[in-house]
């Protein structure tokens, strides 16, 4: 009630300058587009976890949504909408969406951390909240990384040394200097990256791609006191969120494969997708 009530204030002004003819929409209305209801679930829906009473993040997302109606009225005036793309890519948005669904049901169930795990966690990663660190990365992004020459990578310890093989293998990539903040990875990675400062390159394969890089640059940032402890426990609810929706939509997906029947021309051509990156919110892209 709280947070509909902040809504309903801060776009109260906003909505009533977006234009249009006749009364301003009230109570659950935040807007109208074309005779079209946009209420605050819709609203509170497109903000998603990053919900919030700011003002400012609530208009923008309205402003997204009413973008996104109006060019989605302009497509169907063009008949974009009765193309057979556009019957695979609604097919595609709706079972990328069961899925996130399916993946939430699942994530609803996460038992609680538990103080002890608190403890435990804060002795065992202190990189990722009690010596927390801002680490500035030269890197490359490798958007297509082929097996055998990351294998070859893992080897080398210079940054020279890896773009050679990257360029001897004609594999595209890109230089980019970028800042990481410890308490957003994986923490056994963190213990691992930051462990190379100074030293050696580091190797972040991810599915096809990569990030291959060194530390130029480290800051400590320690976490403490009860934030310490908010921020071990928020790491942990993610962590154990991961697990319980890979086990359970791995074993969803591991037992419906066995109905599943693939033209011979495709078998064995890629290794199946694994669960997590099956809820992935897609962006498919047009035919080509």
């Amino acid at each position: 009630m709280k947070y509909t009530s902040s809504i309903a204030i801060a776009l109260a002004l906003f909505v009533a300058g977006c234009g249009g003819k006749g009364d301003a929409p009230t109570g659950q209305v935040v807007a109208t587009v074309d005779g079209q209801e946009i209420t605050l679930a819709d609203l509170k829906a497109e903000m998603g976890s990053d919900a919030t009473n700011d003002p400012a993040a609530q208009g923008q997302a309205l402003e997204r949504i009413i973008a996104r109606k109006l060019l989605a009225a302009e497509a169907r005036k063009q008949d974009l909408d009765s193309t057979p793309l556009a019957a695979i890519l609604k097919t595609q948005a709706e079972e990328t969406a069961l899925a996130q669904m399916l993946a939430r049901k699942v994530t609803d169930g996460v038992p609680k951390v538990s103080e002890d795990e608190i403890n435990e966690f804060l002795r065992s990663f202190p990189t990722s909240v009690t010596d927390r660190r801002l680490l500035a990365v030269d890197q490359f992004f490798v958007p297509n990384l082929p097996p055998k020459v990351l294998e070859e990578i893992t080897k080398v310890k210079t940054m020279e040394a890896a773009e050679a093989i990257l360029n001897a293998n004609k594999v595209v990539f890109r230089r980019t200097v970028s800042n990481i903040d410890t308490v957003s990875l994986d923490p056994g990675f963190a213990q691992q990256l930051v462990g190379t400062e100074g030293n050696d390159i580091f190797v972040m394969p991810n599915g096809q791609t990569a990030e291959i890089g060194r530390i130029v640059s480290s800051r400590s940032e320690p976490i403490t006191g009860d934030a310490a402890r908010q921020a071990a426990q928020t790491i942990l609810m993610r962590q154990r969120s991961v697990e319980m929706v890979n086990n359970s939509l791995g074993r969803i997906i591991s037992e419906g494969r066995r109905k599943v029947q693939v033209n011979p021309q495709f078998q064995g051509k890629a290794a199946p997708v694994a669960p997590a990156e099956a809820t992935k919110q897609a962006a498919p892209a047009a035919a080509q």
